[in-house]
């Protein structure tokens, strides 16, 4: 885990969301991975943003179901 998203954790954790939010914001522009992503959907859910959280959500969810479906077809190329 990155400063940065311990950072956000404790602004989280301290009730402050919106800080939590521009921190990882700022993150995604090195890092595009799954914990940086579920935990600011974590944010905008606290911070009662729904449609921003749920757009989160189904990014991951579609970033998890391509990589699933990218070792499918590695695994049965290999095989």
């Amino acid at each position: 885990m990155s400063d940065a998203v311990a950072r956000a954790r404790a602004d989280l954790a301290a009730g402050r969301p919106w800080k939590a939010r521009n921190r990882l914001t700022g993150v995604l522009v090195h890092r595009q991975d799954r914990e940086v992503l579920d935990l600011l959907a974590t944010v905008h859910h606290e911070m009662r943003d729904l449609p921003a959280a749920g757009a989160i959500t189904v990014v991951v969810w579609f970033l998890a179901m391509v990589a699933i479906g990218m070792w499918t077809v590695l695994h049965w190329i290999w095989d």
